[in-house]
């Protein structure tokens, strides 16, 4: 069969575009897939509010694995929580911080002694997958399983208090993430500058949230305490009006 030159030509075009629409779609791909390791990094700075000014509350470290990070955070000067991979230096809290962590230690260290629970403050890591958290107040009762000296993987209480800088990853990436935790009964998500309690609790259908703005009393079925609201804001709020500290 012959060809005519304009077949041929038409064919070459045809081969040539082709060519240029791969090419196109190709450098398309690529400038995407630089998009979107950006876009990631940037994910991972938005994590904190304070990005802007170098990560004064918090740090982003470089990746390392599980095992480096337990090394190295027996042996830093700063504390570190671990999130996939990435570490993020923690600041120190302010005095209501830690005069309500210290307030909830009071009430249920009498709870629990002589059981085999035990109550952590501040420095106890819980691990949670491929994350390790450091919690303002945590309650395990299975002491005698827990064989790892600097973390926790049983607890059954968990209770942050809320900064400024920390409030959203404790109101999202921690309350998903401890929720995934088995043996974990109840989470408590306590506000600093106002009466306010996020009381997530685990039944059966799931997990159930009770929220306290006013007196009450918040029943820690973990370890069978009933503890009252203005015992955990003692020395911090005023509820005749105003802040004690």
């Amino acid at each position: 069969m012959v060809v005519g030159c304009t077949a041929v030509r038409v064919l070459q075009f045809t081969e040539s575009e082709y060519k240029y629409q791969l090419e196109k779609q190709q450098l398309i791909i690529e400038s995407l897939q630089q998009e979107v390791s950006y876009l990631k990094e940037i994910i991972k700075l938005l994590r904190h509010e304070d990005w802007t000014s170098k990560m004064l509350a918090q740090t982003l470290i470089a990746p390392t694995s599980i095992a480096d990070y337990l090394q190295q955070e027996q042996q830093a000067t700063l504390r570190h929580e671990y999130v996939d991979g990435y570490l993020f230096a923690m600041a120190g809290g302010s005095k209501a911080h830690n005069q309500i962590a210290t307030n909830i230690v009071s009430l249920i260290r009498p709870q629990i002694r002589g059981t085999s629970c035990r109550v952590y403050m501040a420095d106890m890591k819980v691990a949670t997958e491929n994350c390790f958290y450091y919690p303002d107040v945590v309650v395990t009762c299975h002491a005698d399983q827990e064989t790892e000296e600097f973390y926790l993987t049983q607890p059954c209480l968990i209770i942050e208090v809320l900064s400024p800088s920390t409030q959203h990853i404790d109101k999202r990436e921690k309350l998903l993430a401890y929720q995934r935790i088995k043996s974990l009964e109840s989470y408590l998500i306590i506000a600093q500058d106002q009466p306010w309690i996020e009381h997530y609790q685990r039944v059966a259908t799931g997990w159930s949230l009770n929220t306290y703005a006013e007196p009450a009393i918040i029943s820690l079925s973990c370890i069978a305490l009933d503890v009252l609201f203005t015992a955990i804001y003692e020395d911090v709020l005023n509820f005749g009006g105003g802040r004690k500290l």
